[in-house]
């Protein structure tokens, strides 16, 4: 009887032991955390975006710095094959005004 007792002490004490793995918002938003979750660079871009905005923060993605590393010419024809094919996205992906209509500019 007294094992059982035990026994049963045992169990109802680590039952009601809290657990410790609680995660906050800010851990579930981080880079580190979303990347090993499995999550693409896009959608990492597009969290740490909104963070930034509700922060009233500016945000500029990796894409962008390593887009604006190339001098002019190189940066014109990345931005036309980028134009002409439709799988590469643009390093203001998201950030930019859209329009309906197509112009130099977007070149």
């Amino acid at each position: 009887m007294k094992n059982k007792l035990a026994i049963l002490s045992l169990i109802v004490i680590f039952g009601l032991l809290p657990a410790g793995a609680s995660m906050k918002v800010t851990d579930t938003t981080k880079e580190e955390y979303l990347r090993n979750s499995g999550y693409s660079a896009a959608t990492i871009d597009m969290v740490n975006a909104g963070k930034a905005a509700a922060n009233g923060e500016e945000y500029v993605p990796a894409a962008a710095k390593d887009h604006a590393r190339y001098c002019a010419p190189i940066r014109w024809l990345r931005s036309l094959v980028i134009y002409l094919d439709p799988a590469m996205e643009n390093p203001d992906f998201t950030r930019h005004d859209i329009k309906m209509t197509p112009s130099v500019n977007d070149l």
